[in-house]
C-alpha cells in the first residue's frame, strides 16, 4: 500500500474488502504473482475487481483472514502467516476432559 494507514483504518479497509468478496464485487483467485516462487502461495488467494485489477490484499485459505500484500514489501509476513496456520491445524487435539488434569 502506498500510504501508511492507521490500524483502525487498515482494519476497516480489510472489513470492506471481505464484505465486497461476500457480495461478489471482488473475487478471489489462485493466481499467484508472476514473480512468486514460494509454496506458501498455494494457501493464499489474491483478490481482484471485475476489471482484473488486484487489491493490495490476499486471503488465507486456511483461516480465511484478509492479509495485506504489496509486491514492493516482500512476502515474508505472508509466508510466516501460512506456516503458523499450518501448525495450528496440524496440532493434535486433546480428547481428555479437563477433570483429568485437576486433583
Amino acid at each position: 500500500m502506498s500510504k501508511k494507514l492507521s490500524k483502525t483504518a487498515f482494519d476497516e479497509r480489510k472489513r470492506v474488502v471481505l464484505m465486497n468478496i461476500e457480495a461478489g464485487q471482488l473475487q478471489t483467485t489462485e493466481d499467484s504473482p508472476s514473480s512468486s516462487t514460494g509454496e506458501f502461495w498455494s494457501s493464499l488467494l489474491r483478490i481482484k475487481d471485475s476489471n482484473d485489477v488486484y487489491e493490495p490484499f490476499v486471503q488465507c485459505t486456511i483461516c480465511q483472514q484478509i492479509l495485506s500484500y504489496d509486491v514492493k514489501n516482500g512476502t515474508n509476513s505472508l509466508k510466516l502467516h501460512v506456516q503458523n496456520c499450518t501448525k495450528k491445524i496440524n496440532l493434535p487435539k486433546s480428547t481428555m476432559p479437563i477433570d483429568c488434569y485437576t486433583n
